[in-house]
């Protein structure tokens, strides 16, 4: 019996829904009706790695593969991705997991902006340099803060401590979607 698909768009999230004769229905939750790439197709894994200049393309002796990577920030991050600030916990989580070769804030906005990775986020939601800069001096990855023990001085002069513990949640939610399984060659 041949299985007879129909995609259509859900409002509901921006989810695709694939419609299957059987009346089961299956599908996956990504903003903006953008589908990540496949693991199987080599010519993104090819795309994605050429236009790689801030992400490590090994970490504990394995090759990183970018296809499942790109498919954690765009199913775990880009469905929380409210406004440009929080680019700094996805920055602070890929430094803290061993990802981030290059900690340059300007190489990094141009990567996740390039139209491999994410170019197709809408330009108010994209990230810069400015927004980086702006929560870099935390340290997300430690104990969750009390407002007593931030300090704006220290963790960057526009920082607040709203803004802080918004990130954190992104941080910790990144933290425990993350499966380094998933993204290391074998």
């Amino acid at each position: 019996m041949e299985e007879k698909r129909d995609r259509t768009f859900n409002i509901y999230g921006g989810a695709y829904i694939e419609k299957q004769e059987n009346n089961i229905y299956g599908g996956t939750n990504y903003i903006n009706g953008a589908e990540p790439k496949t693991d199987g197709d080599e010519g993104e894994e090819k795309a994605l790695r050429e236009c790689n200049e801030v992400l490590a393309v090994r970490l504990h002796g394995h090759r990183v593969l970018f296809v499942p990577l790109y498919e954690f920030v765009a199913d775990c991050f880009l469905k929380m991705l409210k406004g440009k600030n929080r680019w700094c916990a996805l920055r602070a989580f890929l430094k803290d997991k061993g990802l981030l070769a290059v900690e340059d804030s300007k190489a990094f906005a141009e990567q996740m902006n390039g139209e491999a990775w994410f170019g197709w986020v809408e330009e108010d939601k994209q990230c810069s340099v400015e927004a980086l800069k702006v929560y870099a001096a935390v340290d997300f990855g430690r104990e969750k803060m009390s407002e007593m023990q931030f300090d704006a001085s220290v963790h960057g002069s526009n920082a607040k401590y709203a803004g802080y513990c918004e990130l954190k949640l992104v941080y910790d939610k990144l933290c425990d979607a993350w499966d380094e399984a998933r993204i290391l060659e074998r």
